[in-house]
């Protein structure tokens, strides 16, 4: 599953929409601009998740207009949802595809789940940030001469890393304190 499904699941997870409407929220939340969601895939998504069972349309009609097909998730579309999800914020190496499961978080993941992810991100990062630092400081003492454009170029490296951490520990503040139980997937109980 790519980008454009965890999309089409997890803006549907908030509401029942049509394709137009869909694409128009690609669109609006800037989607196709950070996340690099194509919003003309959002039709041949649909059809994908429909088609395997994620998503059921029903036709409406409003007023005089022709009739059009509102999509909804299915109950095995919110596990594929959950899935896809939680791959995004697991098993991604890239931060814009970290950030695009974020989007889509809400009601999917309990809090502590969603806290004890972040926090392994931001260990993760940390790590590699020290580890990029060593080798920068290895790289500046072996090529003295390094012309300026990689200079630039290596101390934006660094300086993304930073802002994706404090990003993160942001993250984690608000997950934190968010005192609205609707927005996390319920902690399961134990029953004897």
């Amino acid at each position: 599953m790519s980008k454009i499904h965890l999309t089409a699941l997890g803006l549907l997870n908030e509401r029942p929409m049509h394709g137009y409407e869909l694409k128009q929220v690609v669109c609006e939340r800037h989607l196709d601009q950070w996340a690099d969601v194509n919003p003309n895939s959002v039709y041949k998504a649909l059809q994908a998740l429909q088609g395997k069972g994620f998503i059921e349309g029903s036709e409406e009609t409003e007023g005089n207009n022709p009739p059009r097909t509102v999509f909804s998730l299915t109950p095995e579309g919110r596990q594929e949802l959950a899935k896809l999800v939680r791959h995004f914020l697991k098993e991604s190496s890239h931060p814009h595809d970290f950030w695009l499961g974020v989007a889509f978080v809400l009601r999917v993941m309990t809090k502590r789940e969603l806290l004890a992810t972040i926090s392994q991100r931001i260990d993760s990062m940390e790590q590699h940030q020290q580890s990029h630092r060593k080798h920068l400081r290895k790289v500046l003492a072996e090529n003295p001469d390094l012309p300026f454009n990689w200079l630039t170029l290596i101390k934006m490296g660094d300086s993304m890393m930073k802002t994706h951490i404090a990003c993160l520990r942001d993250l984690r503040q608000a997950t934190e304190a968010c005192d609205q139980p609707e927005h996390f997937k319920p902690e399961e109980t134990n029953r004897i």
